[in-house]
């Protein structure tokens, strides 16, 4: 389960220093590629999204379409089991947003399939420190419970349900009581 996260409306903002203006948020065009790819990886078709993604690259360069594009790269490149290329895409859209929840979410699993899980823990203990601040308890409750679901099935099973006893603190949701039961 993996938190969805809305795109930025608003004016470009710019910013001239003799050279160049950077523009900081995506066009319409860009916002609506980026809703493609992202449908292609909700479908699980995630070589479609990679084909996407070389024209996306190439005309989307605003600092929005750098992170949340690169998260959704390394989204894909993690449905193809390619590790090593979504930890790349991660760590490009933790550059242009190290504070994306997502993209540590995506290198904690591109850690994970590289077999790094030291590393792999502190991109979820980053997740945890970040939403820690969130007042949407609902919110951060699926966060604990999509942190246990991905530890069991990486064999840590204490930890698994640590995560979710921490969601079921926050919200008494009865998927987390079937998803503690089935990890019983």
């Amino acid at each position: 389960m993996i938190m969805k996260t809305g795109f930025l409306a608003g004016a470009i903002i710019a910013v001239h220093l003799g050279v160049a203006a950077q523009t900081f948020t995506m066009s319409n065009a860009c916002t609506k590629s980026l809703s493609q790819i992202e449908g292609y990886n909700n479908a699980k078709m995630y070589d479609s999204a990679i084909a996407v993604f070389a024209g996306f690259e190439k005309k989307c360069t605003a600092k929005d379409a750098k992170f949340k594009g690169g998260t959704a790269k390394a989204r894909a490149y993690n449905g193809l089991g390619k590790s090593t290329e979504a930890l790349d895409a991660a760590n490009v859209a933790l550059a242009a947003n190290p504070r994306w929840i997502a993209a540590y979410f995506e290198r904690a699993v591109a850690f994970a399939g590289l077999g790094q899980v030291d590393e792999s823990r502190a991109d979820y203990q980053k997740i945890i420190d970040l939403s820690g601040t969130n007042q949407n308890t609902k919110e951060r409750a699926s966060i604990f419970a999509m942190l246990g679901d991905i530890q069991y099935k990486q064999g840590l099973t204490d930890s698994a349900i640590w995560q979710i006893n921490q969601a079921l603190e926050l919200d008494k949701k009865p998927t987390y009581f079937i998803q503690l039961g089935d990890i019983y």
